[in-house]
């Protein structure tokens, strides 16, 4: 087992490489700390989204529910 190095640019730690893969949620949390905005962001698009997706699924049930009523044309 390979010890994981540093990888730095500009003077900022951008990850770690361990047996030759980039560890991704470095950056993540490096991001996350640098700029605090930018998880409220990411967390204001995931709730749009899931509100999104309930709407369409429950205009997706309505319309089913009439499909059985009324038939598939109404």
């Amino acid at each position: 087992m390979t010890m994981p190095r540093v990888v730095r640019s500009r003077g900022r730690y951008y990850g770690f490489i361990c047996n030759g893969e980039f560890e991704l949620s470095a950056i993540y949390a490096i991001v996350a700390l640098e700029h605090p905005a930018v998880v409220w962001i990411v967390i204001a698009a995931g709730v749009v989204a899931g509100l999104i997706a309930l709407a369409m699924r429950h205009t997706l049930l309505l319309h089913t529910f009439e499909v059985f009523r009324y038939g598939p044309y109404f």
